[in-house]
């Protein structure tokens, strides 16, 4: 069975937040995982899909086929650490510690299925999009409608008396 590993190194990401993102995708065609990988909202998965098609590009290279590769393994480890001061109240400093990321991603041949596809995001639509003008025609025949008055009998039953807005 063929193999092929992709790395990417130096991702200024905690590694804590990036593995949620990668151990939802591990064991899974790498179409499938992409499609997830879509719809989800974490930060840590547009790096992660750029892995994934650097994969699949690099597999594609050594002759395998990309509608068969799996997911075997995906590594995220620990990175260098930077470490900042922030100052704080009465002459204190707080330390920060911008963490990064190691990926390491190991594809393999399975089973194929069907041919790759491409899902877009749509962007949502702003508030000036959404309301739609109302034009005058439309106007006046909602204030035609709002003016109309009802004339009901006031012998419909006792339900009627009860169950009345204004008590008399």
């Amino acid at each position: 069975m063929k193999e092929t590993t992709v790395k990417l190194r130096y991702l200024k990401m905690a590694p804590r937040k990036v593995r949620l993102v990668a151990h939802s995708v591990k064991g899974l065609h790498t179409t499938e995982a992409e499609a997830q990988l879509m719809l989800r909202a974490k930060r840590a998965t547009t790096p992660v899909i750029k892995l994934i098609r650097a994969g699949i590009a690099s597999a594609r290279e050594k002759g395998m086929n990309p509608n068969a590769l799996v997911i075997k393994t995906f590594q995220v480890d620990q990175g260098p650490m930077l470490k900042r001061v922030l100052p704080a109240a009465m002459g204190r400093a707080n330390t920060m510690q911008k963490k990064m990321s190691h990926l390491t991603l190991v594809l393999a041949e399975g089973k194929a299925i069907l041919p790759p596809f491409n899902i877009v995001r749509k962007k949502p639509k702003t508030a000036k999009e959404t309301v739609k003008p109302i034009k005058k025609t439309e106007r006046t025949e909602k204030n035609k409608e709002k003016n109309k008055v009802v004339v009901e009998d006031k012998n419909t039953g006792i339900m009627k008396k009860i169950f009345r807005r204004k008590s008399v």
